[in-house]
């Protein structure tokens, strides 16, 4: 009888503390289900433009949303030192087709294109490409026969992560691309500073913008196959100082499509002499830097100068390399 009651007795305690625990769990799962938020997740915004039909219209709606400024700053520091494949990879695994991925997919579609041999399918294709990426992507209305597909805004951080209107959402604040320029007029009209531009010069800012003007005749050229790379040295109308400007194409007769790569070449002005490297940082765009540490043109206004350029080569233009000698006068008004 004795070992009876101690039984029902244990039963009891076991059962109380079996409710309580059962309580506690619940709490911590209620605590948790209140509080939390992933770090960064996909999550729909309802007022975004719709797509066509053949690039998942669905797509358009989604936005990468972070947990709040520390989580964004931390995922766009590690994400610009990811590789290409790598970017597009991890935007697959988590299902968002964004700017970036949306832009590199039409990049990866011209470049075959510019393969084709017969030129009256090369148009019709290319025709069929244009008519594809209309809605989402823009082309180049000034050069008719710069075939590169645009995003439709210029921001250094919604290009990587935004969605295809340029748009995150950090905490509960939505956040849009700085303008809605297209990169081929940014590269001539006044360009922002950004974060990449300054992590690459490492000093403060000397003004809030730069517009480039190139010295005339002062640009060598390298080719190998279809692929051009070209370097130029001009200056920041807004404060004098020398800038030299780097690009690439792949090109078909008149046909052309930027292409990215990196750089590398010395550049001599008088007795000052830089070397440059420009890492290929999966953009395609027209690369623009100061010569660093400054050197301003009103130091020679109304001189002729000696300037050379000396093994410049691209990752496209591998093992092709231009040397070449240049007298320019420095106009007072450049």
């Amino acid at each position: 009888m004795r070992k009876l009651v101690n039984l029902k007795s244990q039963l009891f305690i076991l059962g109380i503390f079996c409710s309580a625990l059962f309580t506690s769990c619940n709490s911590e799962e209620g605590i948790n289900e209140a509080t939390s938020r992933p770090d960064i997740e996909v999550a729909q915004l309802s007022n975004a433009q719709s797509m066509p039909d053949e690039m998942a219209s669905k797509d358009a709606t989604k936005v990468l949303r972070f947990k709040d400024e520390a989580t964004y700053n931390s995922f766009l520091k590690s994400f610009k030192k990811k590789s290409s494949s790598e970017r597009i990879n991890y935007f697959k695994r988590i299902g968002f087709n964004g700017a970036y991925s949306i832009l590199k997919q039409a990049e990866a579609e011209l470049d075959s294109l510019f393969d084709i041999e017969d030129d009256n399918l090369f148009i019709n294709e290319v025709n069929k490409f244009k008519e594809k990426y209309k809605d989402v992507l823009v082309f180049n209305t000034e050069d008719p026969y710069d075939l590169s597909p645009y995003l439709p805004f210029t921001d250094s951080e919604m290009e990587l992560l935004g969605n295809v209107d340029g748009v995150v959402i950090v905490g509960d604040e939505i956040r849009k691309a700085n303008n809605d320029i297209p990169n081929y007029k940014m590269d001539e009209l006044f360009t922002k500073y950004d974060k990449l531009y300054l992590n690459y010069t490492n000093i403060g800012l000397p003004s809030q913008y730069t517009k480039w003007s190139g010295m005339a005749g002062i640009t060598v050229e390298i080719k190998k196959g279809k692929y051009q790379s070209t370097l130029s040295l001009g200056g920041d109308q807004m404060n004098s100082n020398f800038m030299f400007r780097c690009a690439s194409q792949k090109k078909k007769k008149l046909w052309k499509r930027r292409h990215e790569a990196s750089y590398s070449a010395g550049i001599q002005i008088e007795n000052y002499l830089y070397e440059i490297q420009l890492d290929n940082d999966h953009d395609s765009s027209v690369k623009t830097r100061y010569l660093i540490p400054y050197l301003n043109t009103k130091l020679f206004c109304e001189k002729t100068i000696k300037i050379s350029f000396y093994n410049f080569t691209s990752s496209c233009c591998e093992g092709v390399y231009a040397n070449k000698d240049f007298s320019f006068y420095v106009n007072p008004h450049f």
